[in-house]
């Protein structure tokens, strides 16, 4: 008889839980004695409340047309005790104690749908408590403030320097139109009057940012503290019983998990099928004289007599390799005298600075709309020989999302080969559907897999939606995977 996929699971799991029988029975003993001294050793306590009305946040100057953003109020809680508050909470109340042990007695809670959040503070005593309770909130609004000043001030730095661009331009126009004559007279006034009225905007929006007070929320409600009853020692050994349990649970499910991941190079390359190409690195990759090795094989390989110039490094679901594999490939590259550029296109979850140390920019949506020439966008490396990139917008920039769309990239290839020998194109993982619209574009496809953090069932995955659009010959990395005999 066919299960389906869900009742197969959980009956697989009950399974494996009766051969485990004696681990649960230990971690349920295990929790219910922590349970039981948790509860023995818990000591009465004084709670004091506030409230605090939690505004919108005004709109980004920097994105035209943005309307504000609304309160999300879950994330509101997260701020209300991050470490930032507590650092602020505890020199205003002059706390010699770290920071982490305000927030250990802190609870910010909030209804759905809900802009106020309600703060708690446990104490022994009750002054102690309704001053920590308030400061904290205090230190939340504060902290709200000096982002959106922050945020504010990064806005008017930017238009200054836009300003004094176009302050320039308009000193280089007006020298134009002394010395046109005639039709070109004309243009060079019509670009003077153009870059005026730029500066008069951008005058006008520094001033308007200058006199904005933005408005964190307030304090709306303090009441008289209130002392909270200790929780029955059956309760919490039972407690301490479930999580036991539950953690135990955990441990077998991920046991069982790593039962499902690649086991051999062999394994991978049944999977990857008729030729592909396969490289298994080290751990250290680069810094080890075999991963050094290891991608420069794979450099002459994708090099070879078919003559590749466009190569698209991605990853299944789960790994996170594909940026060190990408950055490994363009330096071996531009080591053996190869002029490469490197498009970032993995603007979902690795930044372009945090592996090249690069800046991260928006120069990418530009190029691909075709406003911003692709001479411009190009950051040359400096520590990498022959090798330029193309950085991404920033990781979590809410223009990612709808601005760039990498299907773009296809009619500047051209001219991207134009400035290079190969193309090297790093594309998010198959979490996310940018690789879809990138693997039409290109030559060779390298997979770059963790074995660590990859199961067999999202290589698989991967491997098949590559074959499905079109890409048959793979290649692929690997690191600490064992070699089979």
């Amino acid at each position: 008889m066919n299960l389906p996929p869900s009742v197969a699971l959980a009956g697989g799991w009950v399974v494996l839980a009766r051969r485990h029988a004696w681990l649960l029975a230990v971690a349920a003993v295990v929790g219910l004695v922590g349970g039981a001294f948790v509860g023995v050793n818990q000591r009465s306590a004084v709670r004091a409340s506030t409230l605090v009305v939690v505004t919108p946040l005004p709109p980004d100057p920097l994105s035209p047309g943005s309307s504000g953003s609304s309160v999300n109020i879950e994330t509101e809680r997260q701020v209300a005790r991050s470490l930032a508050v507590a650092r602020r909470a505890a020199k205003a109340l002059g706390e010699t104690r770290p920071p982490e042990d305000l927030l250990a007695f802190l609870t910010v809670s909030a209804t759905d749908r809900s802009t106020v959040l309600r703060f708690d503070y446990d104490a022994a005593d009750a002054t102690v408590a309704q001053a920590r309770v308030d400061t904290l909130a205090t230190a939340y609004l504060d902290e709200r403030r000096a982002t959106v000043e922050q945020r504010r001030d990064k806005a008017i730095a930017t238009i200054e320097e836009e300003a004094k661009r176009a302050g320039e331009a308009s000193a280089a126009a007006v020298a134009q139109v002394a010395a046109a004559t005639g039709s070109e007279r004309i243009v060079a006034e019509q670009e003077r009057d153009n870059l005026k009225r730029q500066l008069d905007d951008l005058s006008s929006r520094r001033l308007e940012l200058k006199l904005t007070d933005p408005n964190p929320g307030a304090l709306v409600a303090t009441g008289a503290p209130v002392a909270t009853g200790r929780v029955p020692l059956p309760l919490t050994a039972l407690a301490g019983a479930v999580i036991g349990v539950i953690a135990a649970i955990g441990v077998l499910v991920a046991l069982d998990r790593a039962r499902g991941r690649i086991r051999s190079t062999t394994a991978l390359a049944n999977l990857l099928g008729p030729g592909s190409y396969l490289v298994n690195l080290p751990e250290a990759r680069l810094r080890d004289p075999a991963g050094a090795d290891g991608v420069r094989r794979l450099a002459a390989h994708l090099l070879g007599p078919d003559g590749q110039r466009t190569v698209l490094v991605t990853a299944p679901a789960g790994s996170r390799l594909a940026p060190h594999v990408a950055v490994d490939l363009v330096t071996a590259l531009g080591a053996g005298g190869r002029r490469v550029i490197l498009v970032w296109a993995d603007c979902r979850t690795t930044a372009a600075s945090e592996v090249l140390g690069v800046v991260d920019t928006a120069a990418a949506i530009g190029v691909i709309r075709r406003v911003v020439p692709v001479q411009v966008a190009l950051i040359a490396l400096r520590d990498r020989r022959n090798v330029a990139v193309l950085p991404g917008p920033p990781v979590g920039d809410p223009r990612v999302a709808h601005l760039v769309r990498w299907s773009g990239l296809g009619p500047l290839l051209p001219e991207l080969h134009a400035l290079a020998d190969l193309v090297v194109v790093l594309a998010p993982s198959f979490e996310f559907p940018d690789v879809a619209e990138l693997v039409p574009l290109v030559d060779r496809v390298v997979l770059a897999v963790d074995a660590g953090d990859t199961t067999e069932a999202a290589v698989r995955s991967a491997i098949d939606e590559l074959h499905a659009l079109g890409a048959d010959r793979l290649a692929a990395v690997t690191v600490g995977l064992r070699e089979a005999a």
